[in-house]
């Protein structure tokens, strides 16, 4: 839920802008932005706190149920992917990014937020 808030706040961002005259109504009517995770209280959460932060009553935000390793999207469907903190939890990561690739338009991209105990000294300074 919270990239998806920090998508929509960027795309609100770009609309504030006073873009050209057409370009507006084009960006609001193809916002969706598909939150999908396997556990369906997860989901509720999300919910929720789009609701509680006023995410989503435009239709912009589509909830889910859904196994990354088998997701329920057409092919070439999406002009962005993203998975926070979720690589480490699926069991068979290379279907994961198997079907990232599959659903993803040519030239989608695909952004991948995971942490952890940085062991490069190079590294631990950033």
């Amino acid at each position: 839920g919270d990239v998806a808030f920090r998508i929509l706040d960027n795309i609100n961002r770009v609309k504030q802008r006073g873009l050209p005259d057409g370009f507006n109504d084009a960006l609001e009517s193809e916002t969706r932005i598909y939150v999908c995770d396997i556990n369906p209280n997860m989901l509720n959460v999300g919910k929720q706190r789009a609701a509680a932060k006023g995410y989503g009553e435009d239709g912009s935000l589509v909830w889910v149920e859904g196994n990354a390793e088998s997701l329920s999207f057409q092919n070439e469907s999406m002009d962005g992917y993203t998975i926070a903190f979720g690589i480490r939890n699926v069991t068979h990561i290379e279907k994961v990014l198997s079907e990232a690739h599959r659903v993803l338009k040519h030239g989608g991209r695909f952004l991948c937020l995971e942490l952890s105990h940085v062991s490069l000294p190079i590294f631990k300074e950033l």
